[in-house]
Order: C-alpha cells, then sequence, then structure tokens
C-alpha cells in the first residue's frame, strides 16, 4: 500500500498550481427553484431566500440565495490525481469568503485549482494526504462572488477497516425535550439587524442545534438535486405538522417521515454504512444559516471557516454554540468576529468555526433607495431628510428632540423612523400615498412623520381634539 499512495502522491504533485476539473457545474444559474431546493435542504426558511415580496420589500431589494448556495454550484475542493489507491476521503476544513450576495438568477462559472499536496501520518501510523484547493465562483457580470478554500483529507486503510466503531446512540426522553425546546427557541432577526451597542465580546449568541442526524438530512443538505423533504429543524417541524405521515425511530426515537423510515431502521439497527456518516460539508450548510439568522437582512456574511475535529455519525446530535470575539467598526458598518464550536451528545468536540460578519452601524434603513425622494443632482435645497442624516454622521448622539419625557438622539431618531418606515412599507406605503397621522407633540410623533417622508409618502396631520366628523373629513 505504501508504494501505491507515494505513486499517488508524486502524481497529485504534478497538478499543483493548475486548474483541475473533476466535476461540471451543477447549479448554474441561482434560479428560484435551485434556490428553493439548497434552502429547504439545510433547514432554511429564510424569507430573503424563499419569499419574493417580502425580498423586495427590504433592504435588499429582492430574492437573494443562501450564501452557502456556492456549494451547489461546484464542490469546494479536490481528490488529487485520479490513481486507483486504497485511500477514503474526509473533508478536513473549509473557509469561505464572500465579496457580494448571490441574487436570484446570478449566472455562474467556477474553477478550482490545487494549491498543494502534503504526506504525513497520523497516530496510529496511517497514511494521510492533504489536498488543499482553491475554488473561485463568478457570475455573468464577470465579477468574484466568493473563494473558497478548502483542504481533502484523504486516509489509507485495508478493505473492510472500520474508521470508527460506536453505537448508535439512544436518547432518553429529557435530552429529546432539550433538543425540541432548543429547534423551538430558533429565531431570525429579519429587519432589525443586531445594533453595534448591542454586541460586545464575550457575548454568547443563541445555542444552535442539529441532529439526531438522519438519512433525510443527509439526502436534503445536497439540495442542488431538490429534496423530497426538507432537513434539520424544518423536518421536525414538518413532522409535527402531519404526525399521521410520522414514525419514530426504534433507537433514537426522534420523529421522521415514512418515506425515510425504512433507510434509517436499517440504520438504527447498524445494518448499512458503519461510519462516518456526514461530510463535514453539511457543517458549513447548517452554521450559515445560523449567522444570517442572527445578522437579520441588514448585515452580510463575509467569511465562514469549518474546521472538522471529529465525524458526526447516524443518530449525533451537535450542539453549536457561538461567541463574539471581536467588533470593530469600520465605513459606515461594524465587523464582529465570532467563534463557535459544536460539540456532540457524548460531549465530544466534533467542530470548530470562525465566521467574520458585517452589521450596519446603525439600525439599516429598510426603505429601498429608489423610493427615497430625491432632487436632481445638486440638490438646489437639502431635504428635511438629508439635514437628518448628515446630523447622524457628524454628530450622532447629540440630542435631536426631546418632550413629554422622552428624547432621542439623531441616531435614535433615524433608527426608530427607520423601522417605522420599514412597517408602513410593508403595508404598501410608496411614493405618491397620503397616510393620516393622527399625534400630540411627542418626540415619537416627529419619528412617524420622518417614516412617512422616508417612504416617499405625503404625511396629513390630524388633530386629535377635533371632532371625528373633522376627522373622517
Amino acid at each position: 500500500m505504501t508504494s501505491s499512495v507515494e505513486h499517488f502522491v508524486a502524481e497529485s504533485r504534478r497538478l499543483v498550481g493548475t486548474v483541475v476539473k473533476e466535476r461540471p457545474l451543477w447549479n448554474t444559474v441561482a434560479s428560484k427553484d435551485a434556490i428553493r431546493h439548497f434552502a429547504y435542504g439545510t433547514s432554511d426558511d429564510n424569507p430573503l431566500w424563499l419569499d419574493e415580496d417580502y425580498a423586495q420589500r427590504s433592504s435588499v431589494g429582492g430574492l437573494l440565495a443562501p450564501p452557502g448556495f456556492i456549494c451547489s454550484v461546484l464542490y469546494p475542493f479536490l481528490h488529487g490525481a485520479p490513481v486507483n489507491v486504497p485511500l477514503v476521503s474526509l473533508i478536513g476544513e473549509i473557509s469561505v469568503e464572500w465579496f457580494q450576495p448571490i441574487r436570484v438568477n446570478d449566472e455562474f462559472s467556477a474553477s478550482a485549482r490545487q494549491l498543494d499536496v502534503v504526506a504525513s501520518q497520523d497516530r496510529m501510523g496511517r497514511q494521510v494526504v492533504f489536498i488543499p484547493a482553491e475554488t473561485t465562483y463568478v457570475n455573468h457580470h464577470g465579477a468574484v462572488v466568493a473563494k473558497a478554500m478548502g483542504t481533502m483529507v484523504r486516509i489509507a486503510r485495508d478493505e473492510g477497516d472500520l474508521l470508527l466503531n460506536r453505537k448508535i446512540y439512544s436518547y432518553d426522553d429529557t435530552q429529546r425535550v432539550a433538543i425540541q425546546q432548543t429547534l423551538e427557541r430558533e429565531s431570525r432577526a429579519g429587519i432589525r439587524s443586531p445594533a453595534p451597542a448591542e454586541c460586545h465580546p464575550g457575548m454568547p449568541l443563541k445555542v444552535f442545534v442539529r441532529g439526531p442526524l438522519s438519512i433525510g438530512d443527509m439526502i436534503c443538505w445536497q439540495a442542488g438535486i431538490g429534496p423530497s423533504y426538507r432537513g434539520g429543524s424544518l423536518g421536525y417541524f414538518d413532522t409535527l405538522a402531519s404526525p399521521h405521515t410520522t414514525a419514530h425511530n426504534p433507537v433514537t426515537g426522534w420523529p421522521m417521515k415514512y418515506s425515510q423510515q425504512h433507510e434509517d431502521f436499517l440504520m438504527a439497527e447498524q445494518r448499512g454504512m458503519p461510519a462516518p456518516f456526514d461530510n463535514s460539508l453539511m457543517r458549513f450548510a447548517w452554521l450559515a444559516p445560523m449567522l444570517t439568522d442572527w445578522i437579520g437582512d441588514g448585515g452580510f456574511l463575509k467569511r465562514l471557516g469549518v474546521q472538522t475535529g471529529a465525524p458526526i455519525l447516524y443518530g449525533d446530535t451537535t450542539w453549536y454554540r457561538a461567541i463574539i470575539l471581536s467588533k470593530t467598526a469600520t465605513l459606515g458598518k461594524c465587523e464582529i468576529g465570532i467563534r463557535i464550536t459544536g460539540v456532540n451528545q457524548l460531549g465530544q468536540p466534533t467542530t470548530t468555526a470562525s465566521a467574520l460578519v458585517e452589521i450596519p452601524d446603525r439600525v439599516a434603513r429598510p426603505v429601498p433607495v429608489r423610493l427615497r425622494p430625491r432632487f436632481p443632482e445638486p440638490n438646489p435645497v437639502p431635504t428635511v431628510l438629508d439635514l437628518l442624516e448628515r446630523s447622524v454622521q457628524e454628530r450622532a448622539e447629540a440630542v435631536a428632540v426631546k418632550g413629554g419625557g422622552l428624547q432621542f438622539s439623531f441616531a435614535e431618531l433615524d433608527a426608530l423612523s427607520d423601522q417605522m418606515a420599514q412597517v408602513l412599507f410593508t403595508s404598501g406605503a410608496e411614493p405618491g400615498c397620503v397616510i393620516g397621522l393622527m399625534f400630540s407633540r411627542t418626540p415619537t410623533a416627529i419619528a412617524a412623520i420622518l417614516a412617512i417622508l422616508k417612504t416617499g409618502a405625503a404625511y396629513l396631520p390630524l388633530d386629535p381634539q377635533a371632532s371625528t366628523e373633522r376627522q373622517r373629513a
């Protein structure tokens, strides 16, 4: 075996620095169907990917694809030279940097370049070969959307050897309830991205859980093909909605669709694929929505790196805990560094990850810029919104308005009016509309006036002291 592995290493080193095409592109267009398949397969029901009306009314102005969608364009790993040698393939790590969002109907080209070949031995004396590669994803405008660095680990083994031999885990009622409750507590920031003031180093994010791992999860996450059912938490909620189509695994006790019970029941009896089960890229595909849900519509996932510590077997559950490491303000944005660790139900570390996300330095302006009323440049007279924006930039913390026991700084007034504008916008407010506003003289009323102006609509002040007939008129 040693000589055959050495031959593989030698042949693989001939490919260093070259573009290698191991497979054709899977998705060449981020179509609505392809996006939906990938989102549901990775247990991600973010309306920015799935609800066209919501996405158009959001700050992004139209449907996006999940950041991890690039994995369904081209697998971000290379396996080395095509030499017939007894090596098993495991994913060691993947790191992706995004430069811009992926928009619906973007067309893609992608290429993978082998960077190196590193040969060594593991603690058991087995030969191990590392194949790092860089994959570049380009849209139809010629812009680089993302770059991925992935390392494939090839391990020598004899036929029939098990990489790992462990019984499928059986959960008790307390453990199952803990998993269910954590899934049910999942939430999404939506229109309100976290404010920088709310984020500080050492702050934990909400715990995120995936599992117990099933056949359906493994099939669904590779959703470029299109899943027959949804994976992860979405699959769990589907079983609650349709208990008449649900079975329970005899070992894990976890609910699953009838359509997958045959394979799952075989796995529960350890008849089938012995180990390992997941291919590690699955973890990357699940951690991305953990982050995009937290950063909200106004945020942007800039980088995510995931490293495999141990395989996740059939029936395993991984608890992901994240903590903020750093916060840096830059060019009107705030970059947040995050560390994530994944631990299985046995307390064994399976995954380490790091991420860099970008959130607005204040509440993101939720109304698309095109709806802001603008004069031809140069503006003959600054509008009230122009003056507010200038004040936020120059003296954000100064008091803008106060009265009735309330006061708002310019930044707070701008943020509150943004939130109100989003509510109005999603209710149909647009340029040309007239919106009645009944208010007393308070700082909140000023925010409401600004919110209406931000939608491009006009406001009609109504006197709360006037008679009902007068108000209706």
